[in-house]
Order: C-alpha cells, then sequence, then structure tokens
C-alpha cells in the first residue's frame, strides 16, 4: 500500500511540474483548473442527495491530497482561495457531516455504506485519470469541485 500511495505521490509530482517543461507557465497552469471550476460553480448546482453530498466529500478529499503531495507550494498560493487546502479541508468535512445528519434521518445503514462507497470509487476514478494526465481530466475534475 506504501509503494502504491509513493507510486502516486511521483506520479502527481510529475503531472504538477510537467507545464514547466511543456512550456506552459503558472498562470496558465492555474487557469486551467480555476476556468472550468468557476464554469461550473456559475451553474448553481450542489449535492442534494447523502450519496452526491458523499461523492462530494470523497472528492474534495483526493484534491486535498493532491495539494498536500504533490503541488508546489507557488501553485496552491496561486489558486483561488476555494481550491486551496483549508478550503477543500473545510467543504469535505462539511459534506460528511452533513450526508451523516441525513443518514441519522434516513438510519438506513446499509443504504449509506453503499452510496459512500459508489462515491469513494468514483473519485479514485476521477483523480486517477487527473493523475494520468488524461484529456479533459483537469477539467473534469475541476467541474466535479465547482458543482460540490
Amino acid at each position: 500500500m506504501k509503494a502504491m500511495r509513493n507510486h502516486v505521490i511521483a506520479q502527481l509530482a510529475l503531472f504538477l511540474a510537467a507545464p514547466a517543461a511543456a512550456g506552459e507557465t503558472m498562470a496558465q497552469r492555474v487557469a486551467a483548473h480555476e476556468a472550468p471550476f468557476a464554469s461550473s460553480r456559475s451553474t448553481g448546482l450542489s449535492p442534494v442527495s447523502t450519496g452526491e453530498m458523499l461523492q462530494c466529500a470523497a472528492l474534495w478529499n483526493r484534491w486535498k491530497y493532491t495539494l498536500s503531495s504533490a503541488a508546489t507550494p507557488e501553485f496552491e498560493t496561486a489558486l483561488r482561495p476555494e481550491l486551496q487546502s483549508a478550503s477543500a479541508r473545510s467543504r469535505e468535512f462539511e459534506l460528511r457531516r452533513q450526508a451523516r445528519r441525513g443518514r441519522l434521518n434516513d438510519d438506513d445503514d446499509s443504504y449509506f455504506n453503499e452510496v459512500r462507497a459508489e462515491g469513494e470509487a468514483f473519485a479514485d476514478k476521477i483523480h486517477a485519470a487527473y493523475v494520468k494526465n488524461e484529456p479533459k481530466s483537469t477539467e473534469a475534475f475541476m467541474e466535479w469541485l465547482g458543482t460540490c
């Protein structure tokens, strides 16, 4: 497990460092993250169901992990405040809290555990595509965070 985590961190570091080698400036890199986030945010969509809240919490968790494990401090500081570590941590916590509150109202542990697992798997898929720098993966990850 530790070897896998180290591999993911190495891939993230390469991905976040790659733009400099490709001639992309820090401003362009930041804009590639912020533009889809802002566009998605402007739709006014937000998680409503327990499953959506847990999926969003997992996505914010993966973003927080990305920032803490591979992003340079300069990159994070250049991002809008909503995409920085402190906001990611707060957003994840708040979404998990809201989902747990909904769970208490539903009192259905099996459903809660099922949708939590689905949300975690979805976040892993989005994050893996981002780490591999697949086409449109940055846009997709940031769009999801914008709705979350």
